[in-house]
């Protein structure tokens, strides 16, 4: 086929009227020169004239750029999908915070009034120990010293000489009679 420059006219001319819509189709734009430029490159014969090659560069020029917008896009709808979710999960994650936050507030006043009392009670509390210390050092040094006693005792006890076993009243108030009749006799 010869080529013809008023079909290129008119498929320039649908390409301007894309570019110029508001907003921009980058997919639709895309597409429209790739179905141009694949026309053009079957339609005309070869060597294509040099008019010819340079706008087809220029337009595939302009597609390379369309195309990383496009990349640029879908990069940024998935990273505001992301950020959508982030934000989302940061909202729950926030309002989780600020009701840990509410509940801490309220306890505060409490907690407050609490150690101002611990603090206030503070040497009466110390004195009531103390006092239930020094109590229970007194009770382990009474059982010291009665240890220490029971020792001692028990250590008498073995060193001292056998105690003789007094006798019982007839054991004493009996044989006297006996010793009467044998000294009379």
């Amino acid at each position: 086929m010869v080529w013809h420059a008023a079909a290129v006219h008119r498929d320039v001319h649908e390409l301007q009227k894309l570019l110029k819509q508001e907003p921009l189709n980058n997919r639709l734009i895309v597409d429209a020169i790739g179905v141009i430029t694949s026309s053009w490159k079957e339609h005309y014969a070869k060597p294509c004239p040099e008019d010819l090659v340079k706008l087809m560069s220029d337009v595939e020029d302009l597609v390379g750029l369309f195309e990383r917008q496009l990349r640029y896009e879908s990069v940024c709808t998935d990273a505001s999908r992301d950020l959508k979710i982030f934000a989302d999960d940061n909202a729950e994650y926030c309002e989780r915070k600020a009701k840990e936050a509410r509940t801490v507030a309220v306890a505060y006043p409490q907690l407050v009034k609490r150690n101002e009392e611990m603090i206030v009670n503070h040497p009466i509390t110390i004195d009531s120990l103390s006092q239930k210390v020094t109590e229970l050092e007194n009770r382990r040094d009474n059982a010291k010293i009665n240890i220490e006693a029971a020792k001692m005792q028990k250590e008498a006890e073995a060193s001292a000489p056998p105690s003789v076993r007094p006798k019982s009243f007839e054991e004493t108030i009996l044989p006297i009679p006996s010793m009467l009749a044998n000294t009379f006799l």
